[in-house]
């Protein structure tokens, strides 16, 4: 519910999702990149989903990481 409730998606549709972006070249993995695909569409997913600023969810996903 948790999951569900930050990007307005259940799990297996979300990394569906996240398989179709990177399967057709559209998102990949940079090897400089210090943020990995399936957390660069949950924080576009929760911005768009929520109506939140882009700056807002990253402090509080890179909050929940420090952890």
């Amino acid at each position: 519910m948790r999951f569900y409730n930050n990007v307005k998606m259940s799990k297996q549709c979300f990394y569906a999702l996240v398989d179709v972006l990177t399967s057709k070249g559209l998102l990949t993995q940079s090897p400089h990149a210090h943020v990995s695909v399936v957390e660069e569409v949950i924080l576009f997913m929760r911005t768009i989903g929520m109506h939140h600023r882009q700056r807002d969810t990253w402090s509080v996903f890179n909050t929940h990481w420090k952890r």
